[in-house]
């Protein structure tokens, strides 16, 4: 929020330094990140144009006379509102002056315009750096001194604070005034809010039909009001807290918004038949057009301004555009409000309509600003415009018995949030400074009334934060600590997701992380329509491109290998650990860590020695099985995954009978629609959290190694093509002295018919008590035969 010195002295006196000012708002947690200066323009006075003539050479142009302490200078000037007689703003040779085209300020030269010598420039407001309006010069109020430097009439200092979401108070200047006084002990001089007095005859009907979303409404009427454009002292005070002035009535509606924190809206008192306001919720469907163009359908839960028959503002955000104030508006109806901050904030959010007054009304505005808003800017239009007139007054409360907060403090508190001592009296100058009220002040306890402008304080630690931030927070003393340090406590899956990482990585693999949003159309890619869950849609997307909450990590894996294929001939070995997320019975998705990972290319860098081939399936397969290793999970596998594989190249991983993954060749069709050109791809796919529920937290225990040798054998078995490896492997290793089985060879060809396949099995036997002889061997691989054969009606190659 930009906040004008100028105007926070109206309120509060500050003669310190404003570095030390922005310092001190920063440590009592307010942070000043900016502190803009408006002027140092130097060589700037104010002049008095005596005569303006034709310049000889240029039709658009006119040459100057401006006096300044009896010194004449000749002036080439283009702007339309030049005149004799008014007061400007003279920069002389050597003034330091805003130019748009740079962006920056440059110093000012005497210069010949068209053959006639310039000795200045008479500025507009894009010149001092103090607006944005060039189309015409800045004409200064007809009472300013001539001769005066313009740094003493002009010259200001804007303070960028960066406010917390908590502190809604001070959105407004009064609440940063309110805060500068109690840090500097000035004393707060206030507007007067009191109410307006006179005869109120004009009939208004206000009816609050959802109590439950504004608790409170108040209005009203002004007749005889001239639209016009604003004076210069408050278009100033808009301009430099970033808002453009618009017209008189609208002004003064920002204005007070912007000093007390209370919204307001005018409407075209014409444009509301019988002067009838409802305060309701909207009928589904019902349209609404706004004053930005916008038109709205709107839904059952909106709440909305509305006349007798329609609705005519947006309840706290905006006010539409069929009552929106004109050149030829006469009687206005002024509104302040309170307005539920939960359904202004979703109003807001579901229209994708940001501003001012939304702002501040999400953030649940006290029931008791509405009043004091009206009554400023009532004040404010009737002292403007003198032909003004107040003809009608009306304030409806639906919880008129309303009582303030009360929060008792003692000092054994404070002493325990603290950890010092703290005198009460101390505490309640402190506390009074920022307006709260002290009673029942005791040697060791105080009750406080908390203030209607300080939603946020609502607990003793509230008060004690108050007290500390204005006293300083460099007044607690450093203790230790009086308890034992708690032990760190392991966060065992975050380990293990940092081990699974380290385990890829140190296999080549490199890790990429990709926003956990997608698109409809990338994971349409992936041909898994039939078995990913529906996508959940975020309301307000970045872009087109992130408009689902992703459902899976291919479509990034692949995305990404597609846009560096082109870089070189690989190996391209590429892993996400993330999250994914379903849709889910309770409100909130299902988020389940996933780890995917895609190979392609060549298995090894380029060498001039080594003709490296293609990274193939069992390449993939020996990453994932290593980290099966590291997890000590004996996981099996099934032929054929989901939609982004060939059927015939890939398999569904299980471990104990549940399903946790996939790997496989990627479909050409697939890589087509992700436009990859490799020939082959292959990735993995697993479920992370099964892992994680079904690892045991039981720690590795040691097994006895054997002392006797170990026998290997070879079985070249003949078996149907449709018969896994792995159902063989499993009963092998069911059979006695039997510790290890691998396979070296699969071949299918000419020697063996062609609905089977012949399989090479390495079996390694082991005794723990002696060593194996020739004729217990035989006895083994002999029942091991005759297993296979049973089962899986194998035969001996």
């Amino acid at each position: 929020m930009k906040l004008s010195l100028n105007w926070l002295k109206q309120y509060v006196n500050i003669n310190t330094d404003v570095a030390d000012l922005a310092h001190n708002l920063t440590m009592a947690g307010l942070e000043v990140n900016e502190v803009i200066t408006i002027g140092d323009w130097r060589e700037c006075y104010v002049g008095l144009v005596t005569s303006v003539e034709k310049h000889p050479n240029a039709d658009r142009l006119s040459l100057c006379s401006v006096e300044i302490d009896s010194e004449r200078f000749q002036v080439v000037c283009g702007a339309p509102n030049v005149a004799a007689g008014i007061k400007i703003c003279l920069a002389r040779p050597g003034a330091r002056l805003y130019n748009p085209r740079s962006n920056s300020y440059e110093k000012l030269k005497a210069n010949k315009i068209r053959g006639v010598t310039s000795e200045g420039m008479i500025c507009s407001e894009l010149e001092l750096g103090i607006g944005e309006d060039h189309n015409g010069i800045l004409i200064l109020p007809a009472e300013t001194a001539v001769g005066t430097n313009i740094e003493s009439i002009l010259s200001d200092m804007i303070l960028d604070v960066e406010l917390t979401p908590n502190r809604v108070d001070c959105y407004s200047v009064t609440g940063i005034a309110r805060e500068i006084s109690a840090l500097t002990g000035q004393a707060l001089c206030l507007p007067n809010l009191d109410s307006p007095s006179g005869n109120t005859d004009v009939p208004l009907s206000i009816n609050i039909e959802a109590p439950d979303l504004c608790p409170r409404y108040t209005g009203a009427i002004i007749k005889n009001v001239t639209i016009k454009e604003s004076p210069d002292w408050l278009k100033d005070r808009l301009a430099k807290s970033g808002l453009n002035p618009i017209n008189n009535i609208v002004d003064i509606t920002n204005f007070v918004m912007y000093e007390l924190n209370q919204p307001m809206h005018a409407f075209d008192l014409n444009t509301i038949p019988n002067g009838i306001i409802k305060v309701r919720r909207a009928v589904k469907d019902e349209p609404l057009t706004l004053l930005d163009g916008q038109s709205l359908k709107l839904d059952s839960d909106t709440l909305v301004i509305a006349d007798d028959t329609k609705p005519i503002a947006l309840a706290g955000i905006m006010g539409g555009q069929n009552t929106q104030i004109t050149s030829s508006t006469t009687d206005i109806l002024l509104e302040a409000a309170t307005f539920n901050g939960f359904n202004n904030r979703i109003s807001s959010d579901k229209y994708r309509i940001k501003t001012d007054a939304s702002l501040r009304f999400e953030k649940s505005l006290s029931e008791e600003l509405p009043i004091k808003g009206l009554n400023r800017a009532i004040s404010l239009i009737t002292d403007m415009l003198d032909t003004s007139t107040l003809a009608a007054y009306l304030d409806i409360d639906t919880n008129p018995e309303r009582k303030p907060l009360k929060v008792n403090l003692d000092t054994d508190k404070i002493q325990s949030v603290l950890g010092m001592e703290l005198n009460l009296n101390t505490c309640t100058e402190v506390l009074q400074s920022l307006g709260f009220e002290c009673s029942n002040v005791t040697n060791n306890q105080l009750t406080c009334t908390i203030p209607y402008w300080r939603n946020d304080v609502t607990l003793p630690e509230d008060l004690i934060e108050e007290i500390i931030r204005i006293i300083g927070y460099d007044e607690v003393p450093t203790r230790m600590l009086t308890t034992e340090i708690p032990h760190h406590k392991t966060d065992n899956q975050y380990t293990l997701k940092e081990s699974v990482r380290d385990l890829f990585v140190a296999s080549g693999l490199q890790e990429i992380i990709s926003y956990p949003l997608t698109d409809a159309t990338s994971l349409a890619k992936l041909e898994l329509s039939d078995i990913l869950p529906n996508s959940i849609n975020v309301l307000n997307p970045m872009s087109g491109l992130y408009t689902q909450l992703r459902t899976s990590l291919r479509q990034n894996l692949l995305a990404t290998l597609q846009q560096n294929q082109y870089n070189h001939e690989g190996p391209f070995k590429l892993f996400e650990l993330g999250r994914v997320f379903y849709p889910s019975d309770n409100g909130l998705p299902e988020e389940i860590e996933t780890i995917t990972g895609v190979c392609a290319g060549k298995k090894r860098e380029s060498h001039w020695s080594d003709g490296s081939e293609n990274i193939s399936f069992y390449d993939t397969k020996g990453i994932i099985e290593q980290l099966f290793s590291h997890l000590n999970m004996d996981v099996s596998y099934v032929i054929n995954a989901d939609g982004t594989y060939i059927p015939t190249q890939s398999a569904t991983i299980f471990y104990n009978d549940n399903v946790i993954g996939t790997i496989g060749a990627v479909k050409k069709s697939v890589l087509q629609n992700f436009d990859i050109h490799f020939e082959t791809v292959f990735m993995f796919d697993i479920n992370f959290n099964k892992i994680i529920e079904s690892k045991t937290s039981t720690a590795n225990k040691f097994e006895q190694i054997s002392r006797f040798p170990e026998a290997i054998r070879d079985l070249a078995l003949v078996v149907d093509q449709r018969i896994a490896s792995d159902d063989i492997t499993k009963q092998i290793l069911t059979q006695k002295y039997v510790t290890s089985v691998e396979i070296f060879d699969v071949y299918v060809g000419e020697e063996v018919e062609s609905n089977k396949k012949s399989l090479g099995f390495r079996i390694h036997m082991q005794s723990m008590d002696d060593t194996l002889t020739n004729e217990l061997i035989i006895e083994q691989i002999d029942k091991i035969m005759t297993l296979v054969s049973n089962k899986f009606n194998a035969q001996l190659r």
